[in-house]
């Protein structure tokens, strides 16, 4: 499987130089939208540089589906519940997870426990509060945001 994570980081890395030939031969531009970095570009080299950073994309994804993937489990009778295989113990705990998604100004927050919920709450009041300040610094300024 680290094959496919070095696939992955190899497939980027020679998208980004495609996508730097194609600006050094005049085909694309490099720019900073609000704080994003775009390219645009024309010709093959746009295209082969953004198919190639798509398809590391995609090879990245199939790398962490397959090492985070739960292994089916089968429980034999008598089994042990404990993380250490002795008998009794703690139980297994599942991961924390939790996330914010933005649908325009409305945020949709989720959270497995209380405490995870509190904390993407607050990276999403972080985003939110610097997307609105990038906002307000470009059109008081007239200049994007560095």
């Amino acid at each position: 499987m680290n094959k496919l994570k070095m696939a992955a980081f190899g497939l980027i890395a020679l998208g980004i130089a495609v996508l730097a030939v194609g600006a050094a031969n005049g085909d694309g531009e490099l720019m900073i939208l609000l704080f994003i970095p775009v390219y645009r570009g024309t010709g093959p080299y746009a295209l082969g540089g953004g198919l190639l950073i798509f398809l590391g994309i995609v090879v990245g994804l199939i790398y962490m589906f397959k090492r985070y993937a739960p292994a089916p489990h089968q429980e034999t009778p008598g089994a042990s519940r404990s993380p250490s295989g002795g008998q009794g113990g703690a139980p297994v705990g599942r991961p924390k997870t939790g996330g914010v998604v933005f649908l325009g100004p409305i945020p949709i927050v989720w959270g497995s426990d209380a405490k995870t919920t509190l904390y993407t709450i607050i990276i999403g009041i972080i985003v939110i509060t610097a997307v609105m300040v990038s906002i307000f610094l470009y059109f008081v300024f007239n200049t994007p945001f560095p």
